[in-house]
């Protein structure tokens, strides 16, 4: 029988990744994951007590924004059904609805994408794979009915040609161009596995993505203001010039401004 593994002598570098990944856990807080990962992250560095390589400061942290706020008791019975397999059923709000609809579904896969909680379920009214976030389901209800998962699903292939979390048909080239200021912002960062970044003259640059759904580039484009406009397809070119023209109507309204102080 064992019963302790010999201490582990590990590089100042590795100690750093420890530290950030120690950071990284503040993502899983009020997850079940939560425990686990920190119990995991509490044994790989108690290994490390008979050698101390060196001491770090305070020196890496992590700064999350619009982290989601979903319901701890939600997560943990579609973590069970992912797991377990039975069906759910609960209430659904979509984002521009004001009632929630009941939706029985699936689940297959809990995401989190960019800070936020999505569930990826067979969904029977549709009749298809969709993607549903944590924080608009309500009154969650597990099912007596079981399910067996559809062959050959994988998470990889569902969200690879998607932006975010829409995840569409066919694909789709888009071609966005960005002035001299925004092309090095873009280029210190990869933003998609299908990405072909190309310098142009004058410090422009030209960024070609192969996507399945527009929905989210469309809003990730127009984040970057006047530094980014669309080549390609029409309809974005289109979606992205509509939603400008109307929030050039919203700030030329006089009752939207800000009133001056009089203080």
């Amino acid at each position: 029988p064992v019963t302790a593994f010999p201490s582990v002598h590990v590089t100042e570098g590795e100690v750093v990744a420890l530290l950030v990944a120690q950071r990284a856990l503040e993502q899983y807080r009020g997850t079940p994951f939560e425990a686990s990962l920190r119990s995991a992250f509490s044994k790989l560095t108690n290994a490390l007590r008979d050698e101390t390589v060196f001491t770090p400061g305070p020196g890496v942290s992590f700064r999350p924004q619009g982290v989601s706020t979903h319901d701890l008791g939600v997560f943990e019975l579609l973590h069970a059904a992912v797991r377990q397999r039975p069906e759910v059923r609960f209430g659904y709000r979509k984002i521009k609805s004001a009632a929630a609809e009941v939706r029985r579904v699936r689940p297959h896969h809990l995401a989190c994408v960019q800070g936020r909680w999505y569930l990826v379920a067979w969904d029977a009214l549709r009749d298809a794979m969709r993607t549903f976030a944590l924080t608009r389901i309500s009154a969650p209800r597990l099912l007596e009915r079981r399910f067996e998962r559809v062959q050959g699903f994988d998470i990889g292939k569902y969200f690879g040609n998607s932006f975010g979390v829409f995840a569409g048909e066919g694909s789709i080239e888009v071609r966005i161009r960005f002035d001299a200021g925004a092309a090095r912002l873009v280029a210190e960062r990869s933003w998609h596995p299908t990405q072909d970044l190309r310098a142009l003259p004058g410090g422009e640059s030209e960024l070609t993505l192969r996507l399945n759904d527009l929905r989210e580039v469309a809003a990730w484009v127009l984040s970057w203001g006047e530094h980014a406009w669309v080549v390609s397809p029409p309809e974005l070119v289109e979606s992205v010039r509509n939603s400008h023209v109307a929030a050039a109507r919203l700030y030329a309204k006089p009752d939207r401004r800000p009133r001056a102080s009089t203080s």
